[in-house]
């Protein structure tokens, strides 16, 4: 049984947080602005990115998969609370803001969803 890396839980919680600060950067700076649709794509590329590396991590578990969306979520909004509210101090008003940290926590039980599911039609 694989236990839970607290390695790959915060390196790749550091690195959804620093792609998805980059591409909100270039957002801004290519003028496209932060606007409601503007986070929904970003919200939705969050959902790709920490599904990505949820499969990495490869959860076996239920308790694990949420173990790993805790930790993802948990260091995304550390870091947004100590940089990205300096650079945009509206950003936890946003409800896309939110929904984007509900698919990061809820990426990893989608991930062993589709492991499971994958193994069984195997």
């Amino acid at each position: 049984m694989n236990k839970f890396n607290w390695t790959k839980a915060l390196g790749f919680g550091l690195l959804i947080w620093a792609i998805m600060f980059a591409l909100g950067a270039l957002a801004a700076y290519f003028s496209f602005g932060l606007g409601v649709w503007t986070m929904l794509v970003l919200a939705v590329v969050a959902a790709f990115v920490a599904y990505g590396f949820a499969l990495n991590a490869a959860p076996e578990t239920t308790g694990q998969a949420i173990s790993y969306g805790v930790v993802f979520a948990a260091i995304g909004l550390l870091l947004d609370l100590l940089i990205s509210n300096a650079l945009s101090p509206g950003i936890f008003g946003v409800w896309t803001y939110w929904l984007g940290y509900l698919f990061i926590l809820g990426a990893p039980a989608a991930a062993i969803s589709s492991q499971t599911a994958s193994h069984s039609h195997a």
